[in-house]
């Protein structure tokens, strides 16, 4: 018989190996681990190691995370999932996939709309429902390629002594930034217990309104004085506190062959004078590489009422519809309904009983999707992953979803 419980402490010899087998490539000591494990299931209070049984043998865990995010300026509880780990001789039994099903009843019943994850294969995980979030796009840049301000004399390295001060900045920008994640008292601890980070903050009035988490690394092989500045998270709330930032990084052109950004600005090229990644790759016919991009974080709505609940402050438009979202969910039943929605003047409301005026059918994946702001609704439609009952309404609808802001998420989990 197998279950699904929070792991007691006393497993610990049993975590150990099974998390260190399944993710090697981390190479994280066996008391890492160990600490890493305790210290979640005694002290953290916004996540916690579940493990998968059969009789008293731990084949499978996962990390389950309560996460409060910004949905389009509303906070909303998020489930977060990490750590997926499988014994590796139970593979291809399902375990994964118990898993994954007990964690989103378990954010169902915490009152969670949105369920969401880092993927080790984004396939694996979009037949179980979830959808694509905004890609994160790497850039390496000459520092000199940076704009130059007119000062960096704002500019300061954080001690712990600000720790309090940065993490109201950090606040501050997650407030009006949809998708962002709450940072939890823990994750700013770890910030400041990595002594390979350094972080830059500027201070204007006595308060930081913009800082970079910054972190050496080695750019060769057999030179040590060959390295790149990766900025590891960038946080700023004013065109001036983001001026002195990069003006302090264009300064270290002496020290660092590049500055590595990874970012979910789309935009970010505009503020480069030579966007090219040192690749010398060209794109026919003539365009240069400038950045590489990968597909990340996916979200997954878990519960449609609750989602459009949630958002009734939320102007989808100007447009007047109503609309009956017909949901495909083979993996979770229960999210498997029809939900009518009526926009009027672009404020959404869950409606019992009501006639619509279009069906819209799609997949939960690109629904999710949809509804983070992470696809148009007119790419989908142009892609064949939406069936309108009425075609005559895809105007409305598509001005309905015309105004998405894409999700900005820097926490790592």
């Amino acid at each position: 018989m197998s279950f699904i419980k929070k792991i007691p402490v006393e497993d610990v010899k049993h975590f150990v190996p099974l998390v260190a087998n399944a993710y090697p490539g981390l190479n994280m000591s066996e008391e890492k681990v160990r600490e890493a494990f305790l210290k979640t299931q005694t002290e953290d209070l916004f996540s916690d190691f579940y493990g998968y049984y059969r009789g008293n043998q731990l084949l499978g865990c996962m990390k389950i995370y309560d996460f409060s995010m910004n949905l389009y300026g509303t906070k909303v509880l998020a489930g977060g999932l990490g750590t997926v780990a499988v014994h590796l001789l139970h593979k291809k039994e399902k375990i994964a996939k118990e898993l994954v099903t007990f964690f989103l009843q378990y954010c169902r019943e915490k009152g969670a709309c949105l369920a969401l994850l880092y993927p080790f294969r984004p396939d694996f995980y979009k037949k179980m429902g979830f959808g694509y979030g905004t890609k994160v796009n790497q850039y390496r840049v000459l520092p000199d390629c940076l704009p130059r301000g007119k000062s960096k004399e704002n500019v300061f390295f954080v001690t712990e002594a600000e720790k309090e001060n940065l993490l109201a900045c950090y606040r501050r920008f997650m407030e009006k930034t949809h998708g962002m994640i709450d940072k939890t008292q823990g994750e700013l601890d770890a910030l400041f217990e990595n002594k390979r980070h350094w972080i830059a903050a500027f201070k204007q009035d006595g308060q930081i309104r913009g800082y970079l988490v910054l972190e050496a690394q080695s750019a060769h092989e057999e030179n040590r004085f060959f390295n790149d500045l990766h900025v590891k998270e960038m946080i700023y709330e004013s065109p001036e506190s983001l001026s002195e930032l990069l003006t302090f990084l264009h300064s270290q052109l002496d020290q660092f062959q590049r500055i590595v950004f990874n970012t979910q600005d789309e935009d970010f090229y505009h503020l480069l004078t030579d966007p090219r990644n040192g690749s010398n790759r060209m794109i026919p016919s003539l365009f240069h590489e400038s950045y590489v991009s990968g597909v990340g974080l996916m979200y997954r709505v878990i519960n449609l009422k609750n989602l459009f609940s949630q958002l009734t402050l939320r102007r989808f438009g100007n447009q007047s519809c109503t609309v009956n979202f017909k949901i495909r969910d083979s993996f979770l039943p229960e999210n498997e309904k029809s939900c009518v929605v009526s926009f009027r003047d672009g404020f959404p409301r869950v409606m019992d009983h009501s006639e619509a005026e279009v069906e819209v059918d799609l997949d939960i994946s690109d629904f999710s999707s949809l509804m983070m702001g992470s696809v148009s609704f007119k790419s989908l439609v142009g892609y064949g992953l939406v069936k309108l009952s009425d075609p005559a309404c895809l105007s409305r609808l598509e001005q309905i979803f015309s105004k998405q802001e894409k999700p900005v998420c820097t926490t790592t989990f």
